[in-house]
């Protein structure tokens, strides 16, 4: 590819090269003519010497003629193959494009399953946080009662009597009621811990996801941004190849134009003006 490329500045050169030997050629023209034009009565050798120029001048325009056929050729030929990749880029851009659309909405799908687990992944943390004090408020409560029942067994060891005793059986209930309600608690606790460990795999699993959608739909991007790009200097180099194509078949067009005139006519004094503004339009191209 990169030589291809290299060749189009390659012809510029040798169009301008081309360019450089045509002016020279019609300098040598101009002289033969304006010779020929002065000098209407010319001795044999004379005529020998100009023919002689005259057939120098046709085989450097018939040398022009070749180098230019074969630039014209060889950038067509490289204009040919660009013009099937550009068609190629072309097709496949479509399909490509339906492609990024479908990784787009499929990120968009993973982005919106992340932040649902996320959402929930939230609401569960703030629950298990308030069965986590919960369960800290029973057992700091399980503790204080157990100080008072603790203090109260003692009392009765001391004051043993019936109505003393009813005492002590309503406050070890009330002891048993609170190791039940820590208990549970704690159960509460330990399930939301377990429950928050799921969801929080689950996120990562939605994160995972969303992270891989969203690296596929960049580098899709990319490749397509890249189809763009390429398709683009493709087209401008088929611009260029095309003026200069154009400028090689004006230059052929004229140089055969020229050939033909200095080869066949009879050159006249109005032939000869002529030729002149010819060549002075064949230098400027």
């Amino acid at each position: 590819m990169e030589n291809k490329d290299n060749s189009a500045d390659k012809n510029m050169k040798k169009t301008d090269s081309a360019n450089l030997q045509l002016t020279k050629i019609m300098e040598q023209i101009l002289q033969m003519l304006q010779k020929n034009s002065i000098h209407m009565d010319l001795s044999d050798e004379d005529i020998a010497r100009l023919e002689r120029q005259e057939q120098s001048v046709l085989d450097s325009l018939e040398q022009i003629r070749i180098q230019a056929d074969e630039n014209r050729n060889r950038i067509r030929r490289i204009f040919d193959e660009k013009k099937v990749l550009c068609d190629q880029l072309n097709a496949n851009l479509p399909v490509l494009y339906v492609h990024m659309e479908r990784l787009k909405q499929k990120n968009h799908e993973q982005e919106s399953i992340y932040e649902g687990r996320k959402n929930l992944y939230d609401a569960y943390n703030a629950s298990y946080i308030s069965k986590q004090e919960a369960y800290s408020i029973a057992q700091e409560e399980l503790e204080s009662a157990r100080r008072k029942a603790e203090k109260q067994n003692e009392l009765l060891k001391r004051w043993f009597w019936v109505p003393g005793y009813g005492a002590y059986l309503a406050f070890d209930k009330l002891l048993n009621d609170q190791e039940a309600d820590t208990a549970a608690a704690y159960r509460e606790y330990c399930a939301s811990g377990e429950r928050l460990a799921a969801i929080s795999r689950d996120l990562e699993s939605a994160k995972y996801d969303y992270q891989c959608s969203q690296t596929e739909k960049n580098n899709v991007q990319k490749s397509y941004d890249d189809k763009v790009d390429e398709i683009k200097k493709v087209q401008g180099q088929l611009h260029q190849m095309k003026e200069e194509m154009v400028h090689w078949e004006l230059i052929l067009s004229e140089v055969n134009a020229l050939y033909n005139k200095i080869k066949n006519a009879s050159l006249g004094p109005d032939e000869i003006i002529a030729m002149q503004a010819e060549l002075i339009q064949l230098q400027q191209l």
